[in-house]
C-alpha cells in the first residue's frame, strides 16, 4: 500500500500547469488531501486499541488539559486506564508523524508545521 501512495504522489510532482491552466494535481487542497489520505493511512496502519483519529484527538486534548488542581478544567476527565491508553496512544502518534513527515528534511518538516498553522 505505501509503494502505492508513493507513485501517485509521483505522478502529482510530474504536473506543469506553467501555462496558466487549471491541473487538479497542482491544486493546494488536492495536495493536502493527497497527503492526509498518506497520512491517514500510517495513523490507522499504527495506532493502537483501534483509536479514530478523532477518538485520539479527544483523548489527547483532555490529556494536555487536565489539570487536578483546576476544577474547572475538570468537567471532563480521562479514567486511570483512559491514562494510560493515551500516554500509550501518543508515544504511537510521535511515530506516525515521524512516518508521515519522513520524506520530509528536518527543515521542510519545520516549514510545512508551520505553514499548515499558518493555514489553520
Amino acid at each position: 500500500m505505501k509503494t502505492l501512495h508513493r507513485e501517485k504522489l509521483k505522478v502529482v510532482a510530474e504536473t506543469d500547469a506553467s501555462d496558466g491552466r487549471y491541473v487538479l494535481d497542482d491544486q493546494a487542497g488536492f495536495l493536502m488531501r493527497v497527503a492526509m489520505q498518506r497520512h491517514t493511512s500510517i495513523f490507522t496502519s499504527r495506532m493502537i486499541e483501534g483509536l479514530t483519529q478523532t477518538q485520539f484527538a479527544a483523548l489527547a486534548k483532555l490529556y494536555e488539559v487536565n489539570d487536578p488542581k483546576d476544577r474547572r478544567r475538570r468537567a471532563v476527565a480521562l479514567t486511570e486506564r483512559g491514562r494510560t491508553v493515551t500516554e500509550s496512544a501518543m508515544a504511537v502518534a510521535s511515530d506516525i508523524t515521524t512516518a508521515t513527515l519522513g520524506p520530509l528534511t528536518a527543515d521542510e518538516q519545520r516549514q510545512i508545521t508551520k505553514l499548515l498553522r499558518k493555514l489553520g
